[in-house]
């Protein structure tokens, strides 16, 4: 009986496994996308993490990633109207988190209104220089492949 047991036990996360890898699971960028700048958008060929743009190309959201010194720092520009709407930290393992980033300093928060080019100047915050830097660091990287698509393949460009 107990053998019976563990072959079904076998069987039953075999099928586990199997229909976890088989399932498609949303991209969470994309889906962020959507909510931030509508469902009706498209992948923009940019060189590194994702990029998307709406489909009448007033936004975009353009993803990145930066490797600091304790880790991993994710996140986001959001561009209305060739401006800087906002910017979004998703991950950090930086030491930095959204209340100092938000609500101590305003810093992500001085990113917008700026034009979409890089480079964007903005104030580092004090005590958390090098985490403010990666941030203004990978929006400008980001801008300036945005810009150089924008120059290529003109404001509709895209795919």
């Amino acid at each position: 009986m107990k053998a019976k047991a563990d072959g079904i036990s076998i069987l039953l996360i075999a099928t586990a496994v199997v229909l976890n890898l088989a399932l498609e699971r949303p991209d969470e960028r994309r889906v962020l996308a959507r909510h931030l700048i509508g469902p009706s958008l498209h992948s923009v060929p940019l060189d590194g993490p994702p990029a998307f743009q709406s489909d009448d190309h007033d936004q975009a959201i353009l993803f990145f990633e930066q490797n600091g010194i304790q880790g991993s720092l994710q996140g986001a520009v959001v561009i209305r109207d060739d401006k800087i709407e906002d910017v979004l930290i998703t991950q950090s393992n930086e030491g930095i988190d959204r209340k100092t980033l938000y609500d101590d300093h305003g810093f992500l928060q001085s990113f917008s209104g700026h034009p979409a080019q890089s480079p964007v100047v903005v104030d580092a915050i004090s005590g958390a220089t090098i985490s403010s830097r990666l941030v203004i660091n990978a929006v400008n990287e980001r801008l300036q492949r945005w810009e150089d698509h924008v120059k290529r393949d003109g404001r509709n460009g895209g795919s």
